[in-house]
C-alpha cells in the first residue's frame, strides 16, 4: 500500500493535459447525415478545449513523494527492528537453555554423589560405625538434590519450548 502511495505521489509530479470535446445540441438532433458521414458531428455544433496545467514549484507533490518515501523507510526500519528483537529473544532463550543444560549436568553429578554418600553411610551403619541420624541426614540431602534436579529439568523443558516458540517452530 505504501508503494502504491509512492507511485501515486510520483504521478502527481507529471504535467496534466485535459482534452475536451462536447457536442452542443438538444440531446436528440445531431444533424444526422443520411449518407453515413459523421463529419457534421465534428464540424457543427461542438465545443472543444484543451487544459494544460503544471505547478511551477511542485512543493505539494514533492512533499507527498518525500512523505511516502519516509513512510516506506519507517516501515522497513520497523520491520528490521522486529527482526532484531526476535533474533535477540531467540539468542536469549538459547543461552538460557545452554546454561540450564550445564546446570543439569552438574546436578546430575551432585545427585549421583549424594546417592554414593547415602550408600556409604548405609554400609557404615551396618558395620556399626554410624547412627540412624546420619543415615536419615544423607537420605534427606539426596531427596533435596533429586528435587532440585527435577525442578531444573522442568525449567529446562520450559526453556526448550520457549526457544522453539520464539523461533516460530511451534504455535500457541
Amino acid at each position: 500500500a505504501l508503494e502504491i502511495d509512492r507511485k501515486l505521489a510520483a504521478e502527481q509530479l507529471k504535467p496534466r493535459l485535459d482534452v475536451e470535446y462536447n457536442i452542443l445540441g438538444n440531446g436528440l438532433d445531431f444533424n444526422y447525415d443520411p449518407s453515413g458521414n459523421i463529419a457534421p458531428l465534428f464540424l457543427d455544433n461542438y465545443k472543444w478545449g484543451i487544459h494544460f496545467s503544471f505547478p511551477l514549484l511542485l512543493r505539494k507533490e514533492r512533499g507527498k513523494l518525500e512523505l511516502s518515501r519516509l513512510k516506506i523507510e519507517k516501515t522497513n526500519l520497523t520491520l528490521q527492528q522486529k527482526n532484531l528483537e526476535i533474533q535477540n529473544k531467540i539468542q536469549f532463550y538459547y543461552t538460557e537453555l545452554n546454561n540450564t543444560q550445564q546446570q543439569l549436568s552438574l546436578f546430575s553429578d551432585f545427585v549421583r554423589n549424594a546417592q554414593r554418600l547415602l550408600d556409604a553411610e548405609n554400609i557404615r551403619f551396618e558395620l556399626g560405625e554410624s547412627s540412624i541420624f546420619l543415615v536419615n541426614s544423607r537420605e534427606q540431602k539426596l531427596l533435596e538434590a533429586q528435587l532440585k534436579f527435577l525442578k531444573l529439568l522442568a525449567d529446562y523443558q520450559k526453556q526448550r519450548m520457549s526457544l522453539l516458540w520464539a523461533a516460530g517452530l511451534i504455535n500457541n
